[in-house]
């Protein structure tokens, strides 16, 4: 009995030692997705005329030494239609070893960049020669996201990671910025997430290719940081209300005023991030009335990434009312979790309760409890 005794107490220190070596790591890449040539526009009816600003794709890549795993893309577009989603993950799945819920798709939902294929069927051009165009464009973007997830998985070195939350002055009230900082051992910057819920379009003239302010404030930031990559997530809370238009100066200055707010916060004493990182993701399926008044049932996927001590983050399928992410954080008792919505095409849950709200409420509850039980 004495001897059972005695290896029981040896393993379970010899697991407090593991955990204690362990040590996060953290890769970061982007990709350049600017067409070289005129496409359709996915917030126009019409094709692009000129490059204002080069668009990207960006990976972060996060592993806490104890087999969680989580890589974390994010781009300059309108959005991505679920199947191309699927198919990229499914690769990034074969070549890198990890699960679905492991890999977090998020869209800015800037107006002037191109249609993908898929994303707004109606949308898209009569002209077979401009459907050509988006075709070969849409196949081109999967390599891309792909290999940039690949390159910043290729890429971990050890990493300290802190969090915290700003604001910004946007529509007559202030909204907040979350921010997640990375830093090597030494307090170089190798990345920053940060996400906002506001939404603008450029005035209705202008056919040109840019990032919008969010991809304003990713390139202040990097030109800020050199060799860091500056990652913005479409936060949910924007809800349906009418979009600021603006010109691309006035998109530069929004842009540039929340780099500046990130930036504050990149000088702060933020909280640190640590502890076992965990995912889970549960899919479920939102009512949903066509153009044809016909109801039906579209694909709703909430994912769930959360850290021990510091960090958390709801990635929401689809649109959410303006009050769904207070309505989350109350669910899951937490104040800080940042709920992004800018992860997919699914359906809105739309404002008031109601069955859809009933529904993601209840995805992410599941998914919360999943990504605790790694």
């Amino acid at each position: 009995m004495k001897r059972r005794t005695s290896m029981v107490v040896v393993l379970a220190l010899a697991g407090v030692a593991a955990m204690a070596g362990a040590e996060l790591r953290v890769g970061a890449a982007r990709v350049a997705i600017t067409p070289r040539v005129s496409i359709w526009l996915a917030g126009r009816n019409h094709a692009s005329d000129s490059v204002a600003s080069e668009i990207y794709a960006r990976a972060l890549a996060l592993d806490d030494g104890r087999g969680g795993r989580v890589v974390l893309i994010a781009n300059d577009l309108a959005g991505l239609p679920r199947s191309l989603r699927e198919r990229v993950a499914a690769d990034i799945m074969k070549a890198q070893g990890l699960e679905r819920s492991q890999i977090v798709f998020n869209s800015s939902r800037a107006h002037n960049t191109p249609l993908v294929k898929g994303l707004r069927p109606a949308l898209e051009p009569a002209d077979a020669a401009e459907l050509k165009q988006i075709d070969q464009y849409s196949e081109a973007l999967g390599r891309y996201l792909a290999q940039v997830a690949a390159t910043a998985l290729a890429d971990l070195k050890p990493a300290r990671i802190g969090f915290g939350i700003g604001q910004v002055a946007a529509n007559d009230k202030d909204t907040t910025v979350p921010v997640l900082r990375v830093l090597t051992p030494k307090g170089g910057v190798i990345a920053v997430l940060f996400g906002y819920a506001s939404g603008a379009t450029l005035e209705d003239n202008s056919f040109a290719i840019n990032g919008d302010y969010a991809g304003a404030a990713e390139a202040a930031l990097e030109k800020q940081y050199p060799g860091a990559m500056a990652l913005f997530y479409r936060l949910g809370g924007a809800g349906k209300s009418p979009q600021q238009n603006e010109t691309i100066e006035v998109m530069k200055q929004n842009g540039a005023a929340l780099a500046g707010e990130v930036s504050r916060l990149m000088e702060s004493a933020l909280e640190p991030v640590k502890g076992r990182l965990r995912s889970g993701l549960i899919e479920t399926a939102l009512p949903f009335v066509a153009d044809t008044r016909e109801m039906r049932q579209v694909p709703y996927a909430v994912q769930v990434l959360r850290f021990d001590e510091g960090f958390a983050l709801v990635a929401l399928g689809g649109e959410g009312a303006p009050e769904l992410p207070g309505k989350i954080r109350k669910l899951l008792h937490n104040k800080e979790i940042v709920v992004a919505e800018g992860s997919g095409d699914g359906a809105a849950a739309g404002s008031g309760g109601g069955e859809a709200e009933e529904r993601v409420l209840d995805a992410v509850g599941r998914a919360w409890k999943r990504a605790g039980k790694r």
